[in-house]
């Protein structure tokens, strides 16, 4: 079964992956964090899929918006990208 992966701390979508169906629908451990079964929407140049996880469902950023960590907004620079906020270590 398909599978799509977002970071659990930001939401910012991160691919997908197949996973066995009885991990999926059996409630299992082996289950990865930050994944669901929820496709995310179309998206375009400047915009990425972020997955409101208590909300289960997506919603779409664009560039310079806001993006969620930890289900709290945070406006970014209009120069960030979301490579950089996905690869940015923070302390």
């Amino acid at each position: 079964m398909k599978i799509y992966l977002y970071c659990p701390k930001t939401g910012v979508y991160q691919g997908e992956d197949f996973a066995d169906a009885a991990l999926v629908f059996g409630s299992s451990p082996d289950f990865p964090t930050g994944a669901t079964t929820i496709a995310p929407p179309s998206y375009g140049t400047g915009e990425v899929p972020v997955f409101l996880a208590a909300e289960e469902r997506w919603v779409l950023s664009s560039q310079g918006a806001l993006f969620w960590k930890a289900q709290q907004p945070v406006s970014l620079p209009p120069t960030k990208t979301a490579v950089e906020i996905t690869t940015r270590r923070t302390p």
